[in-house]
C-alpha cells in the first residue's frame, strides 16, 4: 500500500511540477537554481573519510538565521562530525555560505521525489538530521 501511495505521491508532484514550471516560465519567472534541486549534492571532498555527518535542513533565510547558534554549539562540541546544511531557497543558501562559510556544506534540498530523496538520503547517510521547522514532505 505504502508504495502505490509513493508511486501516487510522485506521479502528482510532477504533474503539478509541469504547471507550475510552465507557469513561471510564462512570467519569465523560472529561477535556474531549481535544476540544481534535481542532482545529488557531491559530498565526496567534504566527507572524505570522516564520520557521518550532521544534516541540518532550513527552508529559507529565517529558519537559516536561526541555526547560528545550534551550528557554533556543534562545531564546539562535536567537531568531528562534518556538518551539512540544505535549504529550498536561493535566499537561504546565500545566506548560509555567508555566515557558515568554511564551516558547514551548504546545498540544495533536491525535490520531494521518492527515487532522488532516495539516492540523496543514501549517500548523505547522516548521523542525525535536525530540521528547523516542521515542513514535512511525505518522500
Amino acid at each position: 500500500m505504502r508504495e502505490i501511495l509513493v508511486v501516487l505521491y510522485d506521479l502528482l508532484f510532477i504533474l503539478a511540477s509541469f504547471y507550475f514550471l510552465l507557469k513561471y516560465f510564462l512570467r519569465g519567472r523560472i529561477n535556474k537554481e531549481i535544476f540544481k534541486r534535481l542532482q545529488t549534492p557531491d559530498l565526496s571532498s567534504y566527507l572524505q573519510d570522516k564520520k557521518k555527518p550532521i544534516w541540518l535542513h532550513a527552508v529559507s533565510v529565517g529558519e537559516v538565521a536561526s541555526l547560528e547558534e545550534l551550528i557554533n554549539s556543534l562545531k564546539r562540541n562535536f567537531p568531528q562530525y562534518p556538518l551539512l546544511l540544505s535549504t529550498i531557497t536561493s535566499q537561504g543558501k546565500e545566506l548560509g555560505e555567508k555566515l557558515y562559510k568554511d564551516r558547514v556544506f551548504i546545498f540544495y534540498l533536491p525535490l520531494d521525489l521518492s527515487f532522488i530523496m532516495k539516492r540523496v538520503v543514501s549517500t548523505i547517510s547522516p548521523e542525525i538530521f535536525i530540521g528547523a521547522e516542521t515542513e514535512i514532505w511525505p518522500n
